[in-house]
């Protein structure tokens, strides 16, 4: 997923096997992209360490998604899964 910030450089958003890494844009075609402007690049970034729901920030305006819908769900919802503290289960 490229990652596109108003006046910054370019970068992709690669997830490979559950590791997700972020790099220089190498022009490599990619299936989404997510932009926001440089005012809301905290929010960009909230959504990438899964901080922020994704559908929260982009009805805010604070960020916007481009491309396969589908793959832009699983990437921003599995980091967001990724990110939340797993919660013990009870034993009986």
């Amino acid at each position: 997923m490229r990652l596109e910030v108003e006046g910054q450089p370019t970068r992709v958003l690669e997830v490979t096997n559950g590791a997700v890494t972020i790099h220089d844009d190498d022009g490599k075609p990619v299936k989404a992209v997510m932009s926001s402007s440089s005012e809301n690049e905290a929010y960009l970034e909230r959504v990438i360490r899964g901080e922020l729901n994704p559908v929260v920030a982009a009805l805010q305006s604070r960020i916007e998604a481009k491309g396969d819908p589908p793959f832009i769900a699983r990437v921003l919802f599995g980091l967001q899964a990724a990110s939340s503290p797993t919660t013990p289960s009870a034993e009986v």
